[in-house]
């Protein structure tokens, strides 16, 4: 089974795919004339056997979308890996091989959490709500970072059709503890099941400005809220953070 497919960044042409790869994590740092740089070894790589021969042999290339399928072998997240030297495409990919190992910088490599969830989404991403309440706080960090990444592959299509506004979202605070936790739900209230709507209050602020699907005007309804919550810096950032741009949030406690 193909899990990983090879895309060039700027034309976003596919390159090939691989069975599987190590080094996403960064974990198979190497030395380079004094200096430590990544290592991605793909094993079972095969070739597109559909890109253009002329335009593959002349082409230079630098910057690359190490993509992660699904099980149809569509991509649902990529990180982005920059190649240490930029090389025609003959001089990395053009011979058979069933080994490859591509140096470079992984921008921002995965965690081991979020691979770990990668795999489970490969299958299907979520369908029932609150699959993340089960997880630790390390694992809830590496669900954001996939909900991110796979958000950034609906992004096309959502900027296509256009923001919602003038709707109104429940979310229920009873899981909330910490920050994690509030974005977790907060991202799951707006777009359901594996929904992303922000990390932090810098990219709670991207979203709102547009182009992730829902901004405002619209409602929040933050149910089973608790005062110690409310004290929370965390919380008072993200609900100033939306108040500040017309999102009206209203809080019900427990039994309200």
């Amino acid at each position: 089974m193909r899990k990983y497919a090879v895309i060039e960044d700027e034309s976003g042409v596919c390159i090939g795919y691989c069975a599987d790869l190590i080094g996403l994590a960064g974990e198979q740092p190497v030395e380079v004339d004094g200096e430590m740089i990544n290592r991605i070894v793909m094993f079972g790589f095969e070739r597109n056997s559909r890109i253009d021969e002329g335009y593959s042999v002349s082409s230079s290339w630098g910057s690359l979308q190490l993509a992660i399928l699904d099980t149809s072998e569509r991509i649902i997240g990529s990180y982005h890996f920059v190649l240490s030297h930029p090389s025609r495409f003959d001089k990395v990919f053009g011979r058979e091989q069933s080994r490859l190992e591509l140096l470079g910088t992984l921008l921002a490599p995965a965690s081991a959490e979020a691979l770990a969830v990668w795999e489970g989404w490969r299958e299907s991403p979520p369908v029932e709500p609150g699959e993340w309440i089960k997880l630790s706080g390390r694992e809830r960090s590496g669900w954001l970072e996939v909900v991110r990444l796979y958000d950034g592959q609906l992004m096309r299509t959502r900027q296509l059709q256009g923001d919602q506004r003038h709707q109104t979202y429940e979310m229920d605070a009873s899981p909330i503890t910490d920050a994690l936790s509030f974005y977790c739900a907060l991202g799951e209230a707006v777009h359901g099941p594996g929904g992303y709507y922000g990390t932090e209050p810098m990219s709670l602020y991207d979203c709102i400005c547009g182009g992730f699907g829902v901004s405002p005007p619209f409602r929040i309804i933050i149910r089973n809220i608790r005062e110690e919550l409310k004290r929370e810096p965390f919380f008072a950032a993200a609900v100033d953070r939306l108040t500040s741009s017309d999102v009206i949030v209203v809080m019900v406690p427990k039994g309200g």
